[in-house]
């Protein structure tokens, strides 16, 4: 196998990667959005519930730039 056929594939893993990321965040961002409705009596709103959905939002979003730098420097290696 030649090495830009090697390339190829990580880049194609790293792009599923990245999507799967992507479709994550914005359902934790929907979620996060849902839970803090702005007509509802903060006293109401589940503080923890919120506080595990924005820790793995942040903890997602991280993975999320790495996968991005990834794509980047394989699309790079491959003249893309």
């Amino acid at each position: 196998m030649s090495e830009r056929l090697k390339f190829v594939g990580r880049l194609t893993e790293e792009k599923l990667k990245n999507k799967k990321l992507r479709l994550r965040a914005n359902g934790l961002v929907r979620s996060l959005r849902d839970l803090l409705d702005p007509f509802v009596d903060p006293v109401q709103i589940d503080g923890e519930q919120v506080s595990a959905l924005a820790f793995d939002l942040a903890a997602c979003l991280a993975d999320l730039a790495e996968s991005d730098r990834k794509v980047a420097a394989i699309a790079k290696a491959l003249g893309r």
